[in-house]
């Protein structure tokens, strides 16, 4: 494992891979003083879970800063790699900095998690004098041979440190499932639902489907620009001169009569403009979601960028832009940009003079 330091040339005990505050220097592969090279294994470091091998970065001479049985803080240096070698002396004339201690309670060194179980089972710290740095194996160790700790049946009764709980989240239905089982209405009753819906005949329903929505649908998809206008026309819908609708774009497939376009509006790629929403059956029997029916209106010189949604009642204004894969749930006033989903304003476009 490689240091975890910036200076290539610092050894150091990394942060990120350590949740103990101090660690061991279990042992040193590689002598004080020798040569090591980019890396190689040179320091065994200890944790409460393992032993971390940690590699020189670079090539040099190895100076140790802690002895084997050091205890030392996570991020703090073990040893250094240097361009020349210690001095004989070195190793006894430099001897390492103080330790800082972990968090501690009076005269004794205490781990964090140590003091969790110190804390939790209300055992005396000084219990533990003249140890030196406290560890969670201690305590356990302690806990383990107290006689009060231990069980009726004799056996060691040792609990783990509890977590937080998850936040309770709240699964119940919004309303209670109908008594029945949901019943299907089957191909008729879907028709006959829908021909309710718009106040018209079977015989009328199924022409609409066949001649606007199958027949003239998916003739707009393979028509020349001039065709396209003049076949969406002949479904409904309402529209100005020099429009461009892109083949790809879906205008409203069972109402488009409800679709008004001005002059010089642009539909491109992808687009999807619905004057109408159709809930499943049983949220429309019910009441929970009515079935929704309102115009859109398109204003003069309007664009709807590319994979963008407008949706029914909407009406966007004159000049208006909608940005790429926008979703219009509100009106767009005149001279404005909207993006996002759902559709914001992002600028205001300045009106020419003279228009109010």
């Amino acid at each position: 494992m490689p240091p975890a330091s910036d200076d290539p040339r610092e050894i150091r005990i990394p942060r990120e891979t350590v949740n103990d505050d101090v660690v061991t220097v279990q042992s040193w592969a590689v002598a004080h003083g020798e040569q090591v090279t980019a890396g190689q294994h040179v320091v065994d470091i200890e944790t409460s879970k393992s032993v971390l091998e940690l590699e020189a970065e670079t090539d040099g001479y190895l100076h140790h800063l802690h002895p084997a049985g050091a205890e030392v803080p996570v991020g703090e240096l073990v040893g250094r790699v240097e361009a020349e070698a210690p001095a004989a002396d070195a190793a006894s004339a430099s001897s390492p900095a103080p330790v800082p201690s972990a968090p501690s309670s009076g005269d004794v060194a205490i781990s964090r998690k140590a003091q969790v179980l110190i804390d939790k089972h209300g055992i005396d710290p000084s219990v533990f004098a003249g140890q030196g740095l406290i560890r969670e194996r201690d305590v356990r160790a302690y806990m383990e041979s107290s006689p009060e700790d231990s069980s009726e049946d004799g056996s060691i009764s040792i609990e783990p440190l509890e977590e937080s709980p998850a936040p309770a989240v709240n699964t119940s239905p919004v309303q209670a499932a109908p008594a029945k089982p949901y019943q299907g209405k089957g191909l008729f009753g879907d028709a006959k639902a829908s021909a309710g819906d718009r106040g018209t005949s079977m015989v009328v329903l199924i022409w609409n489907y066949f001649w606007r929505n199958w027949l003239l649908g998916n003739l707009v998809k393979v028509a020349p620009r001039g065709v396209i206008n003049v076949l969406h026309r002949w479904r409904g819908v309402k529209m100005g001169p020099d429009c461009f609708i892109d083949p790809t774009s879906i205008l409203e497939t069972a109402y488009p009569e409800n679709i008004s376009m001005g002059k010089d509006v642009r539909v491109t790629v992808g687009c999807i403009i619905m004057t109408h929403i159709k809930a499943p059956h049983h949220l429309r029997d019910t009441g929970m979601m009515p079935a929704v029916v309102k115009p859109v209106v398109l204003e003069d010189h309007c664009f709807i960028g590319v994979n963008s949604v407008v949706m029914p009642g909407v009406t966007v204004g004159r000049c208006s832009v909608v940005a790429s894969g926008s979703v219009v749930m509100n009106n767009v006033p005149p001279y404005t940009m909207v993006s996002g989903n759902p559709a914001k304003v992002v600028k205001q476009f300045p009106k020419p003079e003279g228009e109010a």
